[in-house]
């Protein structure tokens, strides 16, 4: 197999082997808790947040309302059941315990509601600012909120709200979880608003990540990357190639000619030769090159005889004529030979039907397409704006000198 090859298929290999492992590795991840994963995700979702082992117990960990959250899930005979924990204010304690349970506060606290201080104790250290904030009405709904079971315990202190559950609630577990979350932000924003209360911004976690996902992510990317980049370095650089002008054709000209560097200009032995022997008698040279005043300007225009390349004997000749530096006339057609003939020596020329509607202002083109037919030749000449065409009779009587 060749590197392209291998690294291919490696590209493809590598994504599917890694996601197999992290999934392998989120159900390893998960053991000892499979039955609630789908409550664990679930709050993972909204939470923004991933999960982690500690010791046996499983923790995750995200944010709500900008505020970092930790939650941990516990089935250890030395911890509670679910922790969860937000920050909140310094210089402030309050707590939240079943009756039947020693309270941390020195001072306790009597709520306003007979029937929740029949089942929970509320006591803190701080009397004053702990009683502002129970009384608040949103803050005190939150609590009851909170504490609906005689294995739930509130605290408020060293900058943390942390509730407890002795056991991991059986039913609708993602959402008492995200409930408690919710009612814990909002005390532990009331908390902040309390007078003699000391804030600190809440430091964000730590970002986690999954080099695992990463790794078997980037390195198909980096593997098809070099079979690119090694794909360009072997591919050969394509210079292009400059346009091949015909030699005795100028630059100009040739630029204005549609697929030139498919022709060449023809040459003496290109021509039919009787053709070139008459042209001789009349003291010109069978040419591709024929220049002459066609336009009548002063200005010395061109036109050309050109033929294919590859050559090809049964190939057609083309005719390209120039007038005022401009294409006029560009057709494929048989050529015998081709030749200038002189502005005076038009008027004399014996036409085939009826002559030429207007007067040359300039010289000829003679085309002889077959020199053993008379009748074949034709004389091409600018008039005016126009590019006349005219048969003469027999062009063995045309004097070109």
């Amino acid at each position: 197999m060749t590197y392209a090859q291998i690294a291919v298929t490696l590209a493809l290999a590598i994504p599917v082997a890694g996601f197999l492992t992290e999934l392998l590795l989120r159900k390893l991840h998960m053991r000892g808790y499979q039955d609630i994963a789908g409550d664990v995700a679930a709050i993972a979702k909204v939470l923004h947040g991933e999960t982690d082992r500690d010791s046996g117990d499983l923790l995750l960990r995200g944010k709500m309302s900008s505020s970092p959250v930790l939650v941990r899930f516990s089935r250890s005979d030395q911890r509670p059941g679910l922790n969860i924990q937000v920050p909140a204010a310094g210089n402030l304690s309050l707590y939240c315990v079943p009756r039947g349970h020693d309270s941390a506060g020195r001072v306790r606290l009597h709520s306003p509601d007979p029937t929740f201080e029949a089942r929970f104790r509320l006591s803190s250290n701080h009397p004053d600012v702990a009683e502002m904030l129970f009384c608040t009405p949103a803050t005190l709904a939150d609590i009851q909120e909170l504490c609906r079971s005689s294995r739930t315990f509130l605290a408020l202190e060293q900058q943390r709200l942390e509730l407890i559950e002795l056991l991991i609630p059986e039913e609708k577990l993602s959402q008492r979880v995200l409930d408690c979350i919710r009612g814990m932000t909002r005390i532990a924003a009331a908390s902040r608003q309390m007078p003699g209360a000391e804030t600190e911004r809440a430091t964000p976690l730590p970002r986690r990540w999954n080099w695992l996902r990463i790794a078997y992510i980037g390195v198909p990317v980096l593997l098809l990357s070099s079979i690119l980049l090694s794909a360009r370095l072997q591919r050969p650089v394509e210079v292009p190639q400059p346009s091949l002008v015909p030699s005795g054709m100028a630059d100009e000209e040739a630029r204005q000619i549609p697929e030139v560097q498919h022709w060449r200009l023809a040459q003496s032995g290109d021509f039919d030769a009787d053709a070139v022997a008459w042209l001789r008698q009349q003291g010109q040279e069978a040419k591709g090159s024929i220049p002459g005043m066609f336009a009548g300007n002063d200005r010395e225009d061109s036109t050309y005889v050109l033929k294919p390349i590859p050559d090809s004997p049964e190939g057609p000749s083309r005719l390209v004529v120039f007038l005022k530096g401009q294409v006029r006339f560009d057709a494929n057609m048989p050529i015998a030979i081709a030749a200038r003939v002189p502005k005076d020596r038009i008027s004399a020329i014996e036409w085939r039907g009826r002559g030429p509607a207007g007067q040359p202002d300039g010289d000829g083109i003679l085309i002889i397409q077959r020199y053993q037919d008379p009748a074949s030749a034709m004389v091409f000449f600018a008039s005016g704006v126009q590019l006349l065409t005219a048969r003469p009779k027999d062009f063995h009587s045309l004097s070109l000198r």
